[in-house]
């Protein structure tokens, strides 16, 4: 469906060369609405937004985790790691961004991201060897790769926040593997943190036939028959229990002095 537009002040259209000087003109592939010889608007079908390729969105991303290793390490005062790692993945970035890699191109990137002029000699063998590798298409390091190369330790990827950049003592399978261990750990933990009382703890606590219970809680006059795992069984009922609390309009709370219901008062002899 195509998108109607109100036309600016001076019709023209994006192929006229005035149209430079004008924030807004008509786009070329427009039509025009017009009655008689008078425009009155012009519609157009929407234009797709142009969105970066999937190995740009990856450069990009790995430039900017570069980058917060290198003021995480800065911050800190730690070692930045070997020159020759970070030559050759800071080059191997340069590959991909820039289609080719020289000496200078190397060091202005390595300065752009924070990690400073690398050593001469280091960059040259990181130029030569990537340079070398032109056949192909060529792809970015992986994570794994790039923190065996700048030696990112386990704590140090932890505490600058990375994610797509392995630690060199804990390679993505292993961390993978770790993370799903502590997950599910978590969920078993945050299942068993409530377990449902029994209908008989249940009739204990309230002081009531266990009958009475059953029928209580068919008419959803009990809201909450769970409970922590901490809470001790042989502790008395508490009035803020949610465990004892009761909807029933006109009826005193079950731990109250006040005497229940004659419906209730047989059942609980």
């Amino acid at each position: 469906m195509s998108a109607v537009r109100h036309l600016p002040a001076a019709v023209i259209s994006e192929t006229d060369p005035r149209s430079r000087d004008l924030a807004r003109a008509v786009p070329a592939d427009a039509k025009l609405q017009k009655i008689g010889a008078i425009v009155t608007g012009y519609s157009v079908h929407p234009r797709k937004r142009r969105r970066d390729p999937v190995w740009l969105l990856n450069a990009k991303s790995r430039r900017r985790e570069l980058n917060m290793v290198c003021l995480y390490k800065q911050h800190q005062g730690l070692a930045m790691g070997p020159a020759g790692g970070w030559a050759f993945v800071v080059g191997n970035l340069c590959r991909v961004l820039y289609d080719s890699v020289t000496a200078e191109s190397l060091q202005e990137e390595a300065v752009k991201i924070g990690r400073g002029r690398l050593d001469g000699s280091a960059v040259d063998a990181a130029v030569q060897e990537i340079m070398g590798k032109a056949w192909g298409r060529y792809r970015l390091y992986s994570g794994d790769q790039v923190g065996s190369l700048i030696e990112l330790s386990s704590v140090e990827r932890q505490e600058c926040g990375v994610e797509k950049i392995a630690a060199m003592d804990e390679p993505t399978p292993v961390r993978r593997r770790r993370e799903n261990r502590e997950r599910m750990q978590r969920k078993r933990a945050a299942s068993a943190a409530l377990r449902p009382i029994s209908k008989a703890e249940l009739a204990r606590r309230l002081g009531l036939h266990i009958r009475t219970v059953h029928r209580m809680i068919k008419r959803g006059e009990i809201v909450r028959v769970t409970e922590s795992v901490h809470t001790s069984i042989d502790s008395p009922p508490s009035k803020e229990d949610p465990c004892t609390q009761t909807v029933t309009p006109g009826r005193a709370h079950a731990n109250s002095d006040t005497p229940l219901g004659p419906q209730f008062e047989d059942e609980a002899r």
